[in-house]
Parts: C-alpha cells; sequence; structure tokens
C-alpha cells in the first residue's frame, strides 16, 4: 500500500502543477492548491491507517512463557 501512497502524492502534485498553470489568479489558484493538498492528505492518511498492523486477539496467542504441566 506504499504504493497507493506513493500514487496519491504524484497525483497531488500534478494536481497543483496543473491547476497553478490552469488559472492566473493567485487567490483562485491558492484557493484550488489549498484543498488538493487537503484531499491528497486525507488520502494519503487513509491508506496508511488502514494498513496499520492489527492487535491479535487475546485468546489466539501462544502462552509460549508458562511451561506446560506434564502428569
Amino acid at each position: 500500500m506504499r504504493c497507493a501512497a506513493l500514487f496519491v502524492t504524484a497525483l497531488l502534485l500534478c494536481g497543483i502543477t496543473v491547476v497553478g498553470f490552469a488559472f492566473d489568479s493567485s487567490a483562485v489558484m491558492a484557493a484550488i492548491s489549498a484543498w488538493v493538498v487537503l484531499v491528497g492528505t486525507a488520502g494519503i492518511i487513509t491508506v496508511l491507517w488502514k494498513r496499520r498492523p492489527q492487535p491479535v486477539p487475546v485468546k489466539s496467542r501462544k502462552r509460549l512463557d508458562v511451561p506446560r504441566r506434564v502428569r
């Protein structure tokens, strides 16, 4: 999923570049660039948040520190 985060970052940079060349008004460019940055950052955070390691449930953990009792 790091590849997806890099892809989103590349799209973000391309979007900022296209918006910068498309509009001559600096106020419009700044507003749209801010939205593009906000959406791209939210996308990257979402991708990384979904790929975080999930905790292992307690019941499925093997207790290796306690030796088994032998009868």
